[in-house]
């Protein structure tokens, strides 16, 4: 604490203001008072009184679409998440039906964490042969015994399952054809 006895406080910064002339040449006029900076190591150029700055974007075709911030969903993982989501809305939407979340016990089922489940435990046939829905139930938060692994798969199978194969290449009409030997 003997270091902070008294406190320094840091020099003003300094205000520069250039004329019209001075102005119309930015970088020679920073040439010019860079010394004068760097002692503070920060200064401020106001530009002349009626300068204009001028607007570079085209007003008549300038179009952006605004989204919702919310705060709680700042990380990537949710950005990945809603891109996903949208793909799947898009993709039904393609299909010329609605994408609608299901409830399973009582809330909305997250669709991209089945989907992340299902994908790690080896993909919709491994976990549908080897029986495993009440486990992927069981990971993503869900009671056991009440059924909810038959649920999932019922609605991965609906909603998910014809994306992913879509996203892999494969038609349904392939993949549900007989096989002929």
């Amino acid at each position: 604490m003997a270091a902070y006895i008294e406190f320094v406080p840091p020099p003003e910064c300094p205000v520069f203001e250039p004329s019209w002339e001075e102005f119309s040449d930015p970088l020679s006029f920073i040439g010019r008072i860079r010394p004068i900076a760097e002692k503070t190591g920060i200064c401020k150029i106001p530009p002349p009184k009626d300068w204009q700055p001028p607007f570079a974007c085209d007003v008549k075709s300038f179009c952006f679409t605004p989204r919702v911030l919310r705060l709680n969903e700042l990380e990537a993982m949710t950005r990945v998440k809603l891109d996903f989501l949208d793909q799947l809305g898009k993709f039904w939407e393609l299909q010329g039906s609605a994408l609608r979340i299901p409830v399973v016990d009582g809330k909305l089922l997250g669709v991209y964490a089945l989907s992340k489940v299902v994908s790690s435990e080896g993909g919709f046939e491994v976990v549908t042969k080897e029986k495993k829905w009440s486990q992927v139930g069981n990971r993503m938060g869900y009671q056991p015994g009440k059924g909810t692994g038959s649920l999932l798969k019922l609605h991965y199978d609906r909603i998910l399952y014809p994306y992913e194969l879509f996203q892999s290449g494969v038609s349904l009409m392939e993949r549900n054809a007989p096989r002929i030997f």
